[in-house]
């Protein structure tokens, strides 16, 4: 959390790959205590690069998505309006990792970070 507290959620996580395997849709969905976050994100890969659209509902952030593939997993980076965040979603075996820095970018209201990792498995 921002203020430094930690806590447990509850996530849903669906995940679509276009046929051509290129393309990607993903849904995270969590909540825990007073934290709620619904993350979408569309990305296409074109070689080992990435780029897509980015958004989180709650809070009313959204921004483009960049990054790589490669074997250990998807390293992604997010800039929208006053909000930038390093995505990387790594699998391994029936689980999924995913863990997410954000940094807004407001200097009138001071520059905050928050940090998101989350295990998911089938």
């Amino acid at each position: 959390m921002p203020d430094g507290s930690t806590g447990r959620l509850s996530c849903n996580l669906a995940n679509a790959v276009g046929a051509n395997g290129t393309a990607i849709e993903q849904n995270l969905h969590c909540t825990g205590g007073s934290v709620r976050f619904d993350i979408t994100s569309n990305a296409a890969a074109r070689g080992a690069w990435l780029s897509g659209i980015w958004a989180e509902a709650d809070h009313g952030v959204k921004g483009n998505l960049s990054g790589r593939v490669g074997r250990s997993g998807i390293l992604a980076h997010i800039a929208g309006n006053g909000f930038a965040a390093r995505m990387l979603v790594r699998k391994q075996g029936d689980r999924e990792f995913v863990t997410m820095r954000s940094f807004t970018l407001r200097p009138q209201r001071g520059a905050g970070t928050a940090r998101l990792s989350v295990a998911l498995h089938k």
